[in-house]
């Protein structure tokens, strides 16, 4: 799979997001540059990706950063505000 984002490299992570009212999900899949790239302005989602990753535990993060979440996801979420 290709990265969503720059849709050159291979895709080396996988994001999912998931409308609770329906169940519907919105995968997202991302090269590591991309991913590092998104992140260099947003220290502190980095930090807690890497703490969850090394307590075997799902991220807990308040604020993703836009660029990451699927236009599709976004889109339907703006819809119901």
């Amino acid at each position: 799979m290709v990265c969503h984002r720059c849709h050159t490299n291979p895709a080396t992570i996988e994001m999912t997001f998931a409308d609770p009212a329906t169940g519907q999900r919105f995968p997202q899949h991302i090269c590591t540059t991309c991913f590092d790239a998104v992140l260099q302005p947003y220290p502190e989602v980095s930090r807690e990706l890497k703490d969850a990753q090394t307590e075997h535990r799902p991220a807990q993060i308040g604020a993703f950063p836009s660029e990451l979440i699927p236009e599709s996801f976004q889109t339907l979420m703006r819809k119901r505000r």
